[in-house]
């Protein structure tokens, strides 16, 4: 899903100049990113006073930050005990009502702070909350990612299924396909493995696998400092993912001497899948090293 803009608004209590002067920067930076932020120091008289502004906003809003203060959270939960603070407090009892209205679900409320000891004064109804510490390393980042809909971590396509081997009789198993990664296979004693040499040809546009009734295995070793995944080449020629290989790991592999693998890593520039080596199974169990 490609990125989204949102439009924003930002409750915060007028602690002191300096304070006021943090949140601007932080509104002003979101607009020249992309976000339409809302804030108060950008009107000068809204039209209806400030409580029908403020009505306004908050619905209209797709995320309200709650700007988290020791001060905002008196005036939100103890209004009595300290002076001023009339907007925070009506900005809170909007949010409030708007939870009460959803039984408790919050997508679009966000506690945020400066400060590490800041998430002490997140108010009580957001407490269990996704929060951000904007001046925390990564902190502005995580919380641009929510705003925008750019998780970090992308959850792959739904692939098609994969035809799990049946138990058919000796003379059925050239139909079988590769069995998936998963619980590894256990290997008689006293088997030796052989290294198998990877493929010159990196391009696997013309490999596919073969019928074949010859089983045997590989065994993956990761040298890489990151991870690989392991595709099985398919009848088509259609690279199926079994399994994601952390560095420093091994992994073992039932497969036929009939099927290739393909071993890829993401580009650090481009977050593109390249081809790392391409390995063709031998008649005895081998290992394809991952260097």
């Amino acid at each position: 899903m490609p990125p989204k803009t949102s439009r924003v608004f930002l409750s915060y209590s007028h602690d002191s100049p300096e304070h006021q002067a943090r949140v601007l920067a932080l509104a002003t930076r979101l607009v020249t990113e992309g976000i339409d932020a809302k804030l108060d120091q950008w009107v000068i008289d809204p039209e209806g006073g400030w409580p029908l502004w403020t009505e306004r906003e908050v619905a209209d809003a797709d995320f309200v930050l709650l700007v988290c203060t020791d001060l905002y959270r008196k005036r939100v939960e103890h209004p009595d005990e300290v002076k001023g603070g009339a907007g925070s407090f009506w900005e809170a009892n909007l949010i409030r009502k708007r939870l009460y209205d959803g039984k408790g679900v919050n997508g679009r409320f966000i506690p945020i702070f400066y400060g590490a000891s800041g998430s002490a004064s997140i108010p009580e109804m957001l407490e269990g909350f996704s929060y951000y510490q904007v001046d925390a390393p990564g902190g502005y980042i995580a919380l641009y990612r929510r705003l925008t809909n750019q998780p970090e971590i992308e959850r792959p396509e739904l692939g098609p299924l994969v035809v799990l081997p049946r138990k058919n009789p000796a003379d059925d198993l050239a139909k079988q396909a590769t069995r998936p990664a998963g619980n590894e296979p256990s290997l008689p004693n006293a088997v030796s493995f052989k290294k198998l040499s990877p493929l010159a040809n990196r391009d696997d546009k013309q490999l596919r696998s073969l019928e074949g009734s010859v089983q045997t295995y590989i065994r993956f070793d990761n040298y890489l400092s990151e991870a690989v995944n392991l595709y099985w080449l398919n009848y088509e020629g259609v690279r199926v993912l079994y399994a994601s290989l952390q560095p420093g790991r091994s992994l073992l592999q039932q497969t036929y001497v009939t099927h290739p693998w393909v071993v890829t890593k993401k580009d650090v520039g481009s977050g593109a899948e390249e081809c790392v080596a391409i390995f063709q199974p031998a008649n005895e169990p081998g290992v394809a090293e991952i260097k």
